[in-house]
């Protein structure tokens, strides 16, 4: 396949029909995915509110409600894409204990990265690359961290329009709020918490049809 090809099939997801089926599935997605968030990840959610409220009652601990929401904005992210992932395993507390401990290696790479949290929760690199690297045979292993990078460059240049005309559609709405309408650190973190799901919900559903159309892609088939 080449790239032009490539950018084309990508393009085809846009079609009408195409389309609403995908809006359909994204739509469906998107309400098993709040509807799991609600039953086992609420409370994270309600720290993070804590976090935007503390600052009102105690002001000298607005830093340490800086840094705990930001921290915990991450690791919703995280569990976010954890729910909306394809997986066989029941989506129940020991999905969630097993798979969490994966946050870890992030950890490094977002001590290198700015807490931008509503342009990096709509990033599709971030989302891709997750996902990759939860697919992955051997967990917590640096090959598996890197082929899910390549992979994940590989899905981005080969559907670029695609994620161009996502991002745009996701970016534009971001982009006039935070331009006109001034919102303090701690408040978009919970915004951002409230809203992320659909990006997620959007880049995972891409995810999944983008590997099973092109899977030779991205992985190495025995020969």
């Amino acid at each position: 396949m080449t790239l032009l090809q490539a950018w084309a099939d990508s393009l085809s997801l846009l079609k009408p029909k195409h389309l609403y089926l995908f809006t359909l599935v994204t739509l469906k997605s998107l309400l098993q995915t709040y509807k799991l968030l609600l039953i086992y990840w609420s409370w994270l959610y309600i720290f993070i509110v804590g976090c935007y409220c503390l600052p009102f009652i105690y002001p000298a601990a607005t830093i340490y409600a800086l840094h705990a929401s930001q921290w915990m904005f991450q690791v919703f992210l995280f569990a976010v894409i954890l729910t909306t992932r394809p997986s066989l395993e029941q989506k129940k507390c020991a999905y969630f204990r097993q798979y969490i401990l994966y946050f870890l290696p992030m950890v490094p790479f977002l001590f290198l990265v700015p807490f931008a949290f509503w342009p990096a929760a709509l990033s599709p690199f971030y989302f891709l690359y997750t996902l990759f690297y939860l697919d992955s045979p051997k967990y917590l292993r640096a090959d598996d961290i890197l082929e899910s990078i390549g992979a994940t460059f590989k899905m981005i240049i080969y559907n670029y329009p695609l994620f161009f005309i996502f991002g745009l559609v996701l970016y534009i709405p971001v982009y006039v709020i935070s331009s006109y309408i001034f919102l303090p650190v701690l408040l978009h973190n919970v915004m951002s918490a409230s809203i992320v799901p659909f990006s997620v919900c959007l880049y995972t559903n891409v995810y999944i049809k983008k590997l099973h159309d092109q899977f030779d892609l991205y992985y190495k088939q025995p020969k």
